[in-house]
């Protein structure tokens, strides 16, 4: 039995696929996590289907709203007569990342939308450092 946390997050179907994407981004911001879709609030399976091309299509939405990109692990998993999907994405090395270009973190079971103050802090924590610094920790032997 599933129960939502700072880590996972259940959804119960792909129809809220923007919420899914924003947990993505949440969990890539913070440790990393794991989405259990077909999965009520209560932990009960859905007895959802999983489409054709619905993993495409998500896989597709993920690339197309997140920046950078990110490539979580999928899943297709069978229950009984029905299927779920656990979708897990590890922490970025790149932070902030960006859900529909706002950025969010997780928070308890929450997803949080990140404050200016706090993001502009994360910017310059994981910014690359400019080439002048870059040259001077190059050792050149002559």
């Amino acid at each position: 039995m599933y129960k939502e946390s700072e880590n996972i997050e259940l959804k119960e179907s792909f129809a809220e696929w923007k919420e899914i994407i924003i947990s993505l981004v949440a969990f890539a911001n913070r440790k990393g996590g794991k989405i259990i879709v077909g999965v009520n609030d209560s932990g009960v399976f859905t007895n959802m289907k999983v489409g054709k091309n619905t993993i495409e299509d998500f896989v597709n939405k993920v690339k197309h709203h997140t920046d950078p990109v990110l490539y979580p692990s999928i899943n297709v998993k069978d229950f009984a007569l029905c299927e779920y999907v656990e979708i897990e994405v590890q922490e970025s090395d790149t932070k902030p990342v960006f859900a529909f270009d706002k950025a969010y973190l997780r928070t308890g079971k929450s997803n949080i939308k990140i404050s200016n103050a706090y993001l502009r802090e994360l910017i310059k924590r994981y910014q690359t450092p400019d080439f002048d610094k870059q040259l001077s920790k190059i050792k050149i032997d002559d």
